[in-house]
């Protein structure tokens, strides 16, 4: 095995896991051969410190606890060169059924939290909730299902 590419791999592993395409990427960048740089994503599989799968599944359940939506972790996951499969294989495994709507309202609860806003929102509060939810990547009809209950909840307030 490529010695150098070995200590570099290693180096960039220091700080926090990353894809196999992140180490390739980085070798590439440094001038190794592309034969090296197979050699030592081989070594760091089978050593177990490179696995995209493992890697995919934790980077999910990470970007939910900081409130991502699903659109917005495929969109990172991609870009750090996991596969698609293993993307929509992970996000169902996360995100099926209700859990994102869980994750949307959960957001949505400590956004009013934070804002210490009483029991009256304005349009404009809701519009901006929406943006919100679309910025974190969650999917319209999640944000158009939230968004209309928070207006009938507005609705029921104004009447009482």
């Amino acid at each position: 095995m490529n010695r150098s590419a070995h200590d570099l791999a290693m180096g960039y592993l220091t700080n926090r896991d990353r894809t196999s395409k992140e180490i390739r990427d980085y070798l590439g960048a440094k001038g190794v051969e592309e034969d090296g740089i197979a050699e030592c994503l081989q070594y760091l599989s089978q050593a177990g410190l490179v696995d995209d799968v493992d890697y995919c599944g934790r980077y999910i359940l990470y970007a939910m606890g900081k409130g991502r939506g699903p659109l917005r972790i495929r969109k990172e996951l991609s870009e750090k060169g996991i596969h698609a499969e293993l993307i929509d294989m992970g996000l169902e495994e996360h995100f099926g059924g209700e859990s994102e709507r869980t994750a949307a309202r959960e957001l949505v609860f400590k956004f009013l939290q934070q804002e210490e806003q009483g029991s009256q929102m304005s349009e404009k509060d809701i519009a901006r909730m929406g943006r919100r939810l679309a910025s974190r990547g969650f999917h319209s009809n999640v944000i158009y299902e939230i968004i209309d209950r928070l207006r009938s909840e507005q609705l029921q307030v104004d009447r009482d």
